[in-house]
């Protein structure tokens, strides 16, 4: 009894798939990896961007946004107290000059700081009068309120750093997949708010060596 082997067709490697497609389906597969992967790198890429705004508007934590109102409330105090002793000065001269004394007076200011009829400002007195109460019936409101805060003041110059060294990488990248396809004459248009310093560094490298 006889067996007949039936001849199989090697398979092909990616490789010979590729050569044996046709130039127009080469282009059109290359088309398509470059542009997703130009996607995947532009959500990356907002991403960053969203990071970015949000240490720019986030509020600062509530320990420092309570040392920012301690500090507030000292400069307005010592704001009054400068010149209260002056304001006094009504009572000390040889004739007093009657029931005019300045000390508790509420200043009336306008647009810029002239005399008029806009809002008193009581802050400098209030504050110098209650410092210490006034920071500590804040000090449990300010903790209780539920708002977006971010990193310390003090940190945000580092992580901004690092953000825009991440987007700059990503940037850089993506016009490397652009400038790849070109040649080709794939076309990925770019984003309408692509750097030009970007697009130089990679067009134009003697510019940056």
């Amino acid at each position: 009894m006889s067996t007949t082997n039936s001849s199989t067709t090697p398979r092909q490697s990616k490789a010979d798939q590729q050569e044996s497609m046709p130039v127009a389906g080469q282009i059109a597969a290359l088309k398509d990896q470059i542009e997703t992967k130009v996607a995947g790198l532009r959500t990356k890429i907002e991403t960053i961007k969203s990071k970015l705004v949000d240490l720019d508007e986030a509020g600062v934590p509530p320990d420092e946004y309570l040392a920012r109102i301690a500090q507030w409330i000292d400069k307005q105090a010592q704001s009054f107290e400068t010149d209260l002793e002056y304001r006094f000065s009504s009572l000390r001269t040889a004739a007093p000059q009657g029931d005019f004394v300045s000390a508790f007076r509420l200043r009336v200011r306008g647009s810029n700081d002239n005399e008029s009829i806009a809002a008193a400002d009581a802050s400098g007195m209030i504050c110098w009068l209650m410092r210490d109460e006034i920071k500590a019936k804040l000090a449990p409101l300010i903790e209780g309120v539920e708002y977006q805060d971010g990193p310390a003041s003090a940190d945000r110059p580092r992580l901004r750093e690092k953000l825009n060294a991440q987007l700059d990488t990503l940037e850089l990248q993506e016009e490397a997949l652009i400038c790849e396809a070109e040649p080709a004459g794939i076309i990925i248009p770019r984003r309408i708010d692509a750097r030009p310093e970007i697009i130089l560094s990679l067009q134009l490298p003697e510019v940056t060596a």
